[in-house]
């Protein structure tokens, strides 16, 4: 049989690419089509997982265009076990492609580990100094390694390295999780680092959110204990096995050395880094080390379920450039980066020994130049380097600031702009969307969600990274989730984060604030604890995530019965933040939350269905349409009028379609409308009614209004914090202003990302690329782009589980020119505007207003009305 010309590109394994150490009995494939042919796509697949050369499952031919979240149907796989697997499909003419090959390899699974949970002498109080751990080990020469592994996590922060190398590059393992019930571990190909002989392994343990200050944050624990009040620990498990068979095993136990004397004498999420560069100790991490003055290590019981590592690592992600320097006042040098980020700085110095040099961090500066701190709470946010007398490069280990300035007192000399970097980090997410059109505004707007996005994703949706908060709060992630799965591939990371966010419940199933929760406080807030929902149903529409809606189902459908129960005839009051930070709009506790009720319930029928509980999804149906009435009821006049004025008011019941008639929506629309245009074209939205504000304006026939408000750039708007110099989403409106300057000193950050949640409309309105519920993951998509305001262009991009989808336009008057691209293996349906009078393409019938087109490139020819 003739060969296809397709090829299978980009095979992955529960969104990993050749991922080793995962936990999973059923791991989840995914792979792209690559081919140039226009309506190119496969018809079925077949899939083969094998190890040791015996085939453990084969699919067999299955007849589906399905090529992403496939489900591992074989013989029980084996913990520690290294597995190939091929996938190969046939094309829409019955032509079979090439095998693609990639692998797999398990983790412990159910096996116990060898491995005893170690401590040093840190006795788990914060700011203590680093501990450092190592062992030494002889490999038989004659021994030809076939695989080495090191497993390790830790309670606390760690960073691993074998013979004086690092056995990886990411950073501030083991994550952020809820360390009541959880912690997750790591796994590392060591085998390129180890040699014949005498070898060394050695750990570095520093506070992390375990224990350092970020975990007494609004907890009942005193500031000097932290909330889990017990020592930092690791856990580390060396496996090498041989080509012929043999293996050895080096687990941590109390035999192995540790020592609290070296280089890092402090660190701390908050406070920053303290690093005493004339006691660091050469070769710590080397075969021979002398360790006769190091403790022996202690056994330490631990209870914490330990678990692979379902999300991406931390990894700093770019090298940023000093873009100036400055010195307000004698003895302090500010330098500038030009961009607001989460991370760290790295420089290069030579000092004579003892200097000591003070780096404290932030975000902007005071009129006189100084730096501006009063932002920072309780946050000390600063390095100290004690310099050896040596030329030394040095960045801090185990913390992050949220910084575009540093203030630096103590330097030899002058700074010049290459003394300092900055190594901004985030979790390593692959990037998945791109934006850029005619206005420059906007242009910036959007890099600035970039850079929030970043600044935020540290294994945890977090608020701010900047303050003594940095938490991850549910509200923002559910209010973002959607622009942000399209920035990047967000599936591993909410994979992990909603595990951590069930947990982290109450005793009668209502979700937390924030998540991982030290404590639980302010549970079942509507908006907030609705993220339990709302983020799986964007995972499911962006990669056809359906094992994430089964395994959290029984909690979702929880509560959304406990808020059933516990309502005053389905009104519900429990919106403690309601509108946060509005401008001057409040929508009532009543509202938001029989709101957000109803569109959980909405939510629920659906996913039910998708999951094949059709009962559940009857009642979960029955149950809206009686919520929808007492709401109408409650808040709707007679008259259809909306009673509650404000924008979220009308937003919230629009968007949950929760109007009784079109009558009414019409009614709450020309009042929302109205208000607008009453406030200049201002918004007045808070994090919960911003998302939907562009967006709903354009579904309900009003996108001059909804581009009138994108492109405003006087206060309040998006585009106003870009006038003044932004270069991430500020957290207020109002975090600084001509009127007033500063926003409210006790919470005001500069690098947030929930009104980013703008982003979504770039790509679903401006570029038209919008998921249908049909299977999720884009195998079905819909293209129905907005040619509206002043812009004279765009270029819209998603890399969708199917490939690139693009819809770039131009506008001259009338006239628009579109071009798209629809992936292989999946179909758009193009939605043409009411506003567009015409639009052809050669090859293609468009003398309807929808057209169903299939894979290839097309050009469109476009007449506005």
């Amino acid at each position: 049989m003739k060969k296809s010309p397709s090829q299978l590109t980009k095979l992955k394994v529960n969104y990993f690419v050749a991922p080793i150490g995962i936990d999973e009995e059923k791991p989840r494939f995914s792979w792209q089509m690559s081919d140039p042919r226009q309506g190119a796509k496969q018809e079925a697949y077949r899939l083969q997982v094998e190890t040791a050369g015996k085939i453990n499952w084969d699919s067999g031919w299955v007849e589906s265009r399905k090529s992403a979240q496939v489900s591992y149907e074989g013989s029980p796989l084996r913990p520690l076990t290294p597995y190939l697997w091929r996938v190969k499909a046939r094309d829409m003419n019955g032509q079979e492609t090439a095998w693609s090959e990639s692998s797999f390899e398990t983790g412990f699974m159910f096996k116990k580990w060898k491995a005893s949970w170690i401590q040093g002498t840190n006795p788990g109080i914060t700011l203590q100094p680093a501990t450092y751990f190592r062992n030494e080990f002889k490999i038989p020469a004659g021994i030809k390694i076939r695989r080495a592994r090191l497993y390790a996590t830790a309670l606390g922060t760690y960073t691993a390295s074998i013979n004086g190398k690092p056995v990886s590059d990411a950073i501030l393992a083991p994550g952020w999780t809820d360390f009541r019930a959880r912690v997750q571990y790591q796994t590392y190909d060591i085998g390129k680092l180890l040699q014949a002989g005498d070898n060394a392994v050695g750990i570095v343990l520093g506070d992390g959110w375990y224990c350092g200050a970020i975990s007494y944050w609004c907890t009942h624990s005193s500031k000097e204990k932290p909330h889990f009040g017990l020592p930092p620990a690791i856990r580390a498990e060396l496996f090498i096995e041989s080509e012929d068979g043999s293996s050895m095993v080096i687990a941590s136990d109390p035999t192995w050395r540790c020592s609290q004397g070296g280089p890092i004498r402090s660190s701390d999420l908050y406070h920053g880094e303290t690093y005493d560069a004339n006691l660091e100790m050469q070769g710590w991490d080397h075969p021979g080390f002398n360790a006769s003055g190091w403790n022996l290590t202690q056994f330490t019981s631990r209870t914490q379920e330990i678990v692979w590592t379902s999300a991406p690592p931390i990894k700093r992600f770019a090298t940023v450039k000093a873009v100036s320097v400055s010195s307000p006042k004698e003895g302090v040098q500010i330098v500038d980066f030009g961009q607001n980020m989460a991370g760290r700085e790295r420089f290069t110095v030579k000092a004579p020994a003892g200097t000591k040099i003070v780096i404290r961090h932030g975000e902007m500066l005071s009129s006189d130049g100084s730096l501006y701190t009063k932002n920072l709470g309780a946050a000390k946010a600063t390095t100290t380097y004690i310099s050896n007398g040596r030329k030394s490069t040095y960045s801090p280990s185990f913390t992050s600031y949220g910084f575009r300035y540093i203030e630096v007192i103590g330097w030899p000399g002058v700074i010049k702009a290459g003394d300092f970097v900055a190594e901004p980090i985030s979790s390593d997410m692959e990037r998945t969307g791109f934006f850029e059109c005619s206005n420059a505004l906007i242009n910036r707007l959007y890099e600035n969600v970039i850079w929030g996005q970043r600044s935020n994703y540290v294994d945890v949706p977090t608020d701010c990274p900047q303050r003594s908060e940095r938490q991850g709060w549910t509200g923002d992630a559910q209010a973002f989730v959607n622009a942000g799965s399209y920035n990047f591939h967000a599936g591993g990371f909410f994979n992990k984060w909603l595990t951590d966010l069930e947990s982290s419940r109450n005793a009668y199933g209502e979700y937390p604030v924030i998540a991982p929760s030290f404590e639980r406080w302010s549970s079942g807030v509507s908006g907030w604890a609705d993220a339990a929902l709302i983020c799986p149903w964007h995972m499911y529409l962006k990669y056809g995530d359906a094992a994430l809606l089964e395994r959290h189902y029984p909690a979702m459908r929880k509560w959304i019965l406990f808020q059933r129960d516990n309502s005053n005839g389905l009104i519900r009051k429990s919106a403690e933040y309601a509108d946060w930070l509005n401008m001057d709009a409040p929508t009532s506790e009543e509202l938001i939350s029989t709101a957000f009720f109803a569109y959980g319930t909405q939510l629920m029928a659906r996913i039910a269905s998708i999951i094949g509980k059709g009962k559940d999804a009857e009642e979960f149906k029955q149950l809206l349409g009686e919520i929808k009435e007492a709401y109408a009821a409650r808040f709707i006049s007679p008259k259809g009028q909306l009673l509650e004025k404000t924008q979220t008011a009308a937003l919230l019941t629009l968007k949950f379609d929760l109007a009784p008639d079109e009558k009414s929506r019409k009614k709450i629309i020309e009042g929302l409308a109205e208000d607008i245009r009453k406030r200049k074209t201002h918004l007045s939205t808070g994090f919960l009614g911003t998302p939907y504000l562009a967006p709903l304006l354009v579904d309900c026939g009003k996108p001059e209004l909804a581009f009138a408000l994108l492109e405003q750039t006087s206060f309040p708007s998006w585009l106003y914090p870009v006038t003044q110099g932004a270069t991430t989403i500020w957290e207020r409106w109002n975090s600084w202003t001509h009127k007033d300057g500063f926003g409210p000193e006790g919470m005001n950050s500069f690098n947030h990302y929930a009104y980013g949640a703008v982003a979504d409309f770039l790509y679903e309105y401006v570029g038209g690329i919008r998921p249908l519920e049909d299977g999720g993951s884009f195998s079905n998509f819909i293209l129905s782009p907005v040619f509206g305001g002043a812009l004279a262009h765009a270029s819209i991009e998603y890399r969708s589980e199917y490939g690139a989808i693009l819809s770039s336009w131009k506008k001259s008057g009338k006239n628009v020119t579109w071009e798209i691209a629809v992936p292989p293996n999946s179909t758009a349906l193009l939605r043409m505007p009411a506003f567009v009078a015409e639009y052809k393409s050669e090859g293609l019938k468009t003398d309807q207003a929808e057209l169903c087109v299939p894979a290839g490139k097309y050009n469109f020819k476009i007449k506005l009305k």
